[in-house]
């Protein structure tokens, strides 16, 4: 509970100080506020009378539609989450190779989270660029990986998130955590951590992804954001910011 206050706390703390340079200029918008204050527009705005009711007809029929294909089965039926559609068809995967490699579940909650949020204001050339790197890591190089036995890969299931020992069991997380005994000492008496071939390429790209991200966005985006900087401090508040002067400002340290 501390280590989650800790982190929460720091993160609110970081950004309240940056907050005049992310919230305050009107050159930083940010994309996932437009689709719900669009919705919000549609609905609210003043118009024809029967434009906005078939809008909120509209809405009515999407959310009680919302309420069946997303309540109902996460309330009542939840194992249709874990109900993968490749393995209904054509038979789950023998031996190590578990059935998760082609796990396309009937209701996916991660899918859904996105309906209306990222799949409404990112792009399509980014929703690829995030996708297909996916797709060819788990189901073609892991594949490939565990059938030419890289890194012993057949000693273990290809997608569990298990970690493993030498021999292939499960790793004994207590036999390296006596007290008062060198850790280090009783990790190299033990066995080495092993992991499975689709956990260890996702611990590698996520090293790869954070340094791509920094590279990427300094070397396409570097000057658009030194630009967007040097102009918030010459520019006009915007409306949102003219509005909050109404309120007090929050210290940034006491």
């Amino acid at each position: 509970m501390l280590l989650i206050w800790t982190t929460q706390l720091v993160g609110f703390g970081f950004a309240g100080i940056c907050r005049n340079w992310l919230e305050a200029p009107a050159a930083l918008w940010w994309p996932s506020n437009v689709v719900l204050a669009n919705i919000l527009h549609v609905i609210h705005a003043k118009g024809n009378d029967g434009i906005l009711a078939d809008r909120i007809s509209l809405f009515k029929k999407l959310t009680t539609w919302i309420i069946i294909y997303e309540f109902v089965p996460q309330l009542f039926a939840p194992y249709f989450a874990h109900v993968s559609i490749f393995c209904v068809i054509f038979g789950g995967l023998k031996g190590h190779l578990g059935d998760h490699l082609y796990y396309f579940p009937v209701e996916n909650p991660a899918n859904a989270a996105n309906i209306g949020t990222g799949d409404m204001y990112t792009p399509w050339w980014a929703r690829v660029a995030s996708y297909l790197p996916a797709i060819i890591s788990a189901r073609i190089v892991a594949p490939w990986m565990y059938r030419m036995n890289v890194w012993d890969a057949n000693m273990y299931p290809l997608t569990s998130t298990v970690s493993y020992n030498v021999n292939g069991t499960t790793y004994n997380i207590s036999a390296v955590t006596v007290d008062d005994v060198d850790v280090q000492e009783l990790y190299e008496n033990y066995s080495p951590l092993r992991l499975t071939t689709y956990w260890a390429l996702s611990y590698g790209f996520n090293f790869i992804f954070v340094t791509s991200l920094l590279v990427h966005t300094g070397l396409f985006y570097g000057k658009e954001i030194v630009d967007g900087f040097r102009s918030s401090r010459a520019e006009d508040e915007d409306v949102h910011i003219k509005i909050m002067r109404k309120y007090p400002e929050v210290q940034v340290s006491w």
